[in-house]
């Protein structure tokens, strides 16, 4: 079933593990809840697990967990527990946490729209190389909602995020080269980063 070759194989061991306190186990069935890879989603188990797995340090777990509390799924939206969880697992260097703060703020979900708060933790994500940052990040400079509007600094930062692969700063990064939008117009060049997206 799904990518796990036997399902109720491995829900066993990580159920043996994880009931040891083995935090990886304890993730790694949160995972398994999450993903319904095996049919078998259960947001309580997820949390639960994604809860003990946190409680130990765990930031993986800390910023999946968080995002059941910001969407409200299986508990009611609590955005204070959510912001909270995502700082604990940001503070512990996760990088999707980072950019999960800040595209909190960047959209106004879970935090208040600040612009400045947003690039902040964006530029943090995207520094330890984290992708979906970096097109947000040019996106934010694109539309103005920084100090200052720089299409080249733009085109920097999806060109960075296209080539880690992501298909959004792929997408970007074509349409800013058709329209010669802060680098040299060129269709040819642009075609290539539309069809790698």
């Amino acid at each position: 079933d799904g990518d796990w070759k036997n399902c109720d194989e491995a829900e066993k061991w990580f159920l043996k593990a994880a009931g040891q306190g083995n935090e990886a186990a304890q993730l790694n069935l949160g995972i398994f809840y999450t993903s319904g890879n095996c049919g078998k989603t259960d947001a309580a188990k997820a949390i639960s697990w994604y809860r003990e797995a946190e409680e130990q340090g765990n930031s993986d777990a800390a910023n999946n967990l968080a995002g059941f509390y910001k969407n409200g799924i299986g508990v009611s939206q609590d955005c204070d527990e959510a912001m909270r969880l995502y700082r604990k697992a940001a503070d512990l260097g996760n990088e999707k946490a980072m950019y999960n703060i800040g595209f909190s703020y960047m959209g106004g979900a879970c935090a208040p729209q600040d612009d400045a708060e947003a690039m902040k933790w964006l530029r943090k994500a995207a520094d330890r190389g984290y992708a979906d940052a970096m097109p947000a990040i040019g996106n934010m400079i694109v539309l103005g909602r920084v100090a200052k509007r720089d299409f080249a600094e733009a085109v920097r930062w999806f060109r960075k995020g296209a080539g880690l692969g992501n298909a959004g700063a792929q997408y970007s990064l074509g349409l800013m080269t058709e329209l010669g939008t802060g680098t040299k117009k060129d269709l040819k060049e642009a075609i290539r980063w539309y069809r790698k997206s």
